[in-house]
């Protein structure tokens, strides 16, 4: 299922104005999940140009693996490749073992959360412009055009050298 449409509610539909602040109504929150770590989240809108709107989405959160006590079981297998040492568990990758006496274990870090849906960032129907104070724009208007940039904010380790980007 795709997120809702995002209405961007112009407080004056004259985009040239310098410094117009722009509103984002909160009953079109753009996320398919819950509000809680890693939802799809609006973190700007602004104007880049006096006739172009950016909106700025973050999806997903890393978090970080832990240093914990590592509790051999007859069922791990430890590759040693060079200084790395790495736990399997019944064939799943546990994490890599840390000091000499490998009583620690660090476990792999992860991202949660939404993932952005390139199809529906794409799309002209997510958007629309609309203003109270500005007639032409009192009903809901698509954009004529939406443009994506997609750059990491995050990197983590998720799994056996295997680096995951947070966007």
């Amino acid at each position: 299922m795709l997120p809702p449409r995002l209405t961007l509610a112009l407080q004056s539909a004259a985009l040239a104005m310098a410094l117009m602040p722009l509103l984002v109504r909160a009953e079109q929150r753009p996320t398919t999940a819950s509000a809680g770590p890693g939802a799809l989240r609006l973190a700007h809108v602004g104007r880049a140009a006096p006739d172009l709107v950016t909106v700025t989405m973050l999806a997903g959160d890393s978090v970080y693996g832990d240093q914990v006590a590592y509790q051999k079981q007859d069922r791990d297998r430890i590759d040693r490749q060079g200084q790395q040492r790495w736990v399997f568990r019944d064939g799943a990758y546990l994490g890599s073992l840390v000091g000499r006496d490998e009583k620690l274990v660090y476990t792999p870090d992860r991202v949660v959360g939404d993932r952005l849906d390139p199809t529906w960032a794409d799309a002209l129907g997510t958007y629309a412009l609309s203003s109270a104070n500005d007639p032409a724009y009192r009903d809901p208007q698509s954009p004529t055009s939406v443009s994506r940039k997609t750059k990491p904010v995050d990197l983590c380790r998720a799994g056996l050298l295997s680096p995951t980007q947070q966007h």
